[in-house]
């Protein structure tokens, strides 16, 4: 390996790698990003290449020859993807176009490719999760200011905060419109870039920093150690000026989501009708993107609270009053997608998923209390940890306690004697914790019901019927109760095995949770 002295400064060095970083973001949209795999994978790959290639140029570092030698299987197995149409064939050419990127990235400036071990080969899978400090060493290379120079560094961070803020209420702005028919409207009117193209953007910008990461690696001297060196981590802490930014930009963000809430999903179905959409629409979607906010409100908040420099009892009133409506507005955002899965849940009733979505809702806002009072009280991250732990633990008794199966027997089969609806197949594919309530389905008066009912459930257990020994080890108190209900009911349930063909039986593990 033969390498000279780099000549380039820190600053010189990270803006050629975010340069050349955000020309691949770039072309990661406009070859791939949306389009079927063919001929622009092979010119992805060759560019990420020549970015490689121009950078040891600008920073005066030779390429090894044995990871030079890779070059070659990487651009023609590239090409192969452009060749060949079998699926399994291209997932492989793919698998091997991204080993040969990680073994240059391992290799091109280090340890030579013969010397590696069968380990060595295993650890370049997780090589990605080793750029993450040279990235974050490369963004502070760019903001090093001098530091007495209080305008310009005041500067630095606004612009370091607008880099945070813009991504990030991109993303959130993006899941909101998502979830809310309404909201969406409106963020479309209020904004002439397409909801399709702000995706690609933050495609585009993502990929670009996982090659800022890669490169920074890459030109990293072999030497260094992946430490933050003192300065970096000034750099890096979140200031008054970048917390404020981004907290305050997501507070305002969801409080015009919330307005438009309260407005449309608890406004009743008059106000959903005027603006053109049905109200069975608009409140079946978006349970999953406001839940989607909330985790990564979450995970936001606690980074923040992490990075944050608190650096005068100003900064620290600011943030924790920015905190605070944050998280009040997360847990009305949170209410709103309760709201939509109640009403999902009216219409066609309870699931597995659906119960266990509404419990998670509670867990994650209990998270956001326990964060909150962190936030305001104790400040010790390892009691923080442990109470979340403790609450996690909380939340699987409670789902043990429940016995969701059957809970969720139990209130379909109520919900029946109001709606006449009643999914007997989906109650014939719980588990046995919930046949002592779906066996009720049986005293039906409805015919159509009891023999789909009775048939799929004999289906799914004729193995059963004909031996129920199991050795002592295997004693399941919920497998026993239905062992001896299926066989106190095998007679009635053998009248209706011919009702519906097996083949047409879905296993449990196939069935929808969402189904209607």
């Amino acid at each position: 390996m033969n390498a000279t002295q780099e000549k380039l400064s820190p600053q010189a060095k990270a803006l050629a790698i975010v340069g050349v970083s955000a020309a691949l973001g770039w072309l990661f949209d406009a070859l791939l990003n949306g389009k079927a795999l063919g001929i622009g994978l092979p010119l992805f790959v060759s560019c990420i290449l020549t970015g490689l290639t121009v950078l040891s140029l600008r920073i005066r570092k030779t390429v090894d020859t044995q990871a030079a030698w890779l070059f070659i299987p990487l651009v023609a197995f590239g090409i192969m993807v452009a060749v060949r149409a079998s699926f399994f064939l291209t997932f492989l050419n793919l698998i091997a176009c991204v080993v040969l990127l990680l073994l240059i990235a391992a290799t091109v400036f280090r340890q030579q490719l013969m010397q590696f071990r069968i380990g060595e080969y295993v650890q370049t899978a997780f090589l990605p999760f080793r750029w993450v400090v040279p990235f974050l060493q490369t963004v502070a290379e760019l903001a090093t200011v001098r530091s007495s120079d209080r305008h310009r560094e005041s500067l630095q961070r606004v612009v370091r905060g607008a880099v945070l803020t813009i991504p990030v209420l991109i993303v959130f702005a993006l899941l909101l419109s998502s979830a809310d028919l309404v909201f969406g409207r409106y963020l479309s009117n209020l904004i002439t870039i397409q909801p399709e193209t702000l995706a690609r953007i933050v495609q585009s910008t993502i990929v670009a920093m996982l090659f800022i990461g890669a490169y920074a690696y890459i030109f990293r001297p072999s030497q260094q150690k992946t430490e933050m060196a003192p300065e970096h981590l000034r750099l890096l802490s979140l200031g008054s000026i970048e917390s404020s930014m981004l907290l305050g930009s997501l507070v305002a963000l969801f409080a015009v989501f919330i307005l438009v809430q309260f407005a449309y999903l608890f406004g009743g179905e008059q106000t959903i009708l005027a603006q053109g959409f049905t109200y069975a629409d608009y409140a079946r979607r978006g349970f999953f993107e406001l839940v989607g906010v909330a985790a990564l409100a979450l995970a936001l908040l606690v980074t923040v609270e992490a990075f944050v420099a608190k650096l005068d009892a100003s900064h620290t009133r600011t943030f924790k009053l920015l905190s605070t409506t944050l998280v009040v507005e997360v847990l009305l955002i949170m209410g709103s997608a309760a709201k939509r899965l109640a009403l999902y849940e009216g219409a066609y009733g309870f699931s597995v998923a659906r119960l266990y979505s509404h419990v998670f809702i509670f867990f994650l806002a209990a998270i956001f209390v326990l964060l909150l009072y962190k936030i305001h009280q104790d400040a010790r991250e390892e009691v923080f940890a442990f109470r979340s732990f403790a609450a996690a633990l909380l939340f699987l008794g409670i789902m043990n306690g429940i016995n969701p199966d059957a809970f969720i027997a139990r209130q379909n089969i109520s919900r029946y004697a109001t709606t006449q609806q009643l999914d007997v197949s989906y109650l014939a594919q719980l588990s046995d914790d919930a046949l002592p309530e779906t066996i009720k389905v049986l005293d039906l008066q409805d015919e159509q019901l009891r023999g789909i009912f009775a048939s799929t459930l004999y289906w799914n257990n004729a193995s059963r019927f004909e031996t129920n020994h199991e050795p002592w080890q295997s004693l399941n108190l919920s497998r026993s109760r239905a062992n001896e209900l299926l066989q106190s009911n095998k007679l009635e349930l053998e009248q209706y095995q011919d009702f519906v063909s097996p083949e047409t039986i879905i296993p449990e593990v196939l069935v929808h949770p969402f189904s209607s």
